[in-house]
């Protein structure tokens, strides 16, 4: 054991014990006195700072913000997840016992500076609130849907529509005569009145129901069927709606011009086919409808490379580091190329239909 240094104080032996390292160069297990209670940390890599009794992170360590971003994904799945077929007593219940452990986690965290177990609480009861909130609008939300009488409504699609056993789909947006606004699962008929632009009725109304079109028509709000309730729920779709009579409208705005584009360039690809063609429209344009003929997704499956079909981090990283490149070859400075960067990153977001993946993979890029 090393000699005290003269001059040092007796008060401060607990907080040198708090940094000592053990025979390893492993941190030990901290032991703070502050105001007449004991805390013990217990390998979370945290130590003591002097006197004070405050905390202070070891390196490696994880910051507390760590624990409460987990905490709070795991409790709005936990809520989302187990309140599905709950009963509106049950979900308020839970909603007022996580804002109860709000606030008790709260002043354990005041109290204890830090904890790993506060932090981690913090975030579980804050999450279990934003679950059973999301879990109640979404009741709202059918509810509303199912009040609603038979009308023209104006829809803008979400997703791009897709073709299935019972004819084509998509995922929509509108708002109900009270205001609110839902997202609704449209299925529409073989001959839904639509025309191309050549007068003809559509061979493939899926190609004419891509992300940011708007369209009306006559709706109706059904209930989704028993099987089809669990796919609605972690969806987040209200009700579904059966188009007949459509009358399509082109976007406007800057919006309209980026999808009026992406309607161009997919259309240069109906001439090719096989599974090149079908690879290139799913990566540039996030257009997947023809991954599953002759088999070419399920082979993908089978090798592990579903992940290069998507649209996700992957794509985002190479496009950017390019451009990147060219525009530092061209000397521009920081901002102009960040901003350059964003832009391209937001168009390309548009152009792929805004997929779940991407949007998580910009965000985490930018």
């Amino acid at each position: 054991m090393k000699a005290q240094q003269p001059g040092a104080s007796a008060q401060s032996a607990p907080a040198q014990a708090g940094g000592n390292l053990d025979g390893r160069g492993q941190s030990a297990p901290v032991r703070v006195i502050r105001e007449g209670y004991v805390a013990v940390q217990e390998g979370f890599g945290f130590e003591g700072s002097g006197q004070d009794g405050a905390f202070r992170a070891t390196r490696p360590a994880l910051p507390p913000v760590f624990f409460v971003a987990a905490g709070l994904w795991a409790g709005i799945g936990a809520a989302y997840l187990f309140l599905e077929a709950a009963s509106l007593p049950v979900t308020l219940a839970c909603l007022f016992a996580c804002l109860i452990g709000v606030a008790g986690a709260g002043i354990a965290l005041w109290r204890t500076r830090y904890t790993v177990v506060a932090c981690a609480l913090v975030g579980l009861c804050l999450g279990g609130v934003c679950g059973c909130v999301a879990v109640l609008d979404y009741a709202s939300d059918c509810a509303a849907a199912l009040q609603q009488p038979a009308q023209t409504c104006e829809f803008r699609v979400v997703e791009d529509a897709k073709q299935g056993d019972f004819g084509a789909s998509c995922c929509a947006e509108t708002t109900l005569a009270n205001g609110r606004a839902i997202k609704a699962r449209i299925n529409f008929a073989a001959d839904d009145g639509t025309r191309d632009s050549a007068g003809d009725s559509a061979s493939h109304p899926e190609a004419l129901y891509r992300f940011g079109q708007r369209f009306r028509t006559q709706a109706t709000f059904c209930a989704p069927s028993q099987t089809a309730a669990h796919y609605y729920y972690q969806q987040g779709i209200a009700a579904r709606v059966s188009a007949d009579q459509v009358q399509r409208s082109a976007p406007t705005g800057a919006l309209g011009v980026l999808l009026a584009f992406r309607q161009s360039a997919l259309a240069s690809f109906d001439g090719y086919s096989g599974e090149g063609a079908a690879f290139l429209r799913a990566v540039l344009f996030g257009e997947r409808s023809g991954l599953d003929e002759g088999g070419f997704y399920a082979a993908v499956k089978a090798c592990g490379l579903a992940h290069i079909i998507a649209v996700s981090g992957a794509h985002l990283v190479v496009v950017s580091s390019f451009i990147g490149l060219f525009l530092r070859a061209l000397r521009l400075n920081l901002w102009a190329t960040v901003l350059v960067q964003v832009l391209f990153i937001g168009c390309y977001l548009v152009f792929t239909g805004l997929p779940i993946s991407a949007i998580r993979a910009a965000l985490m890029s930018l």
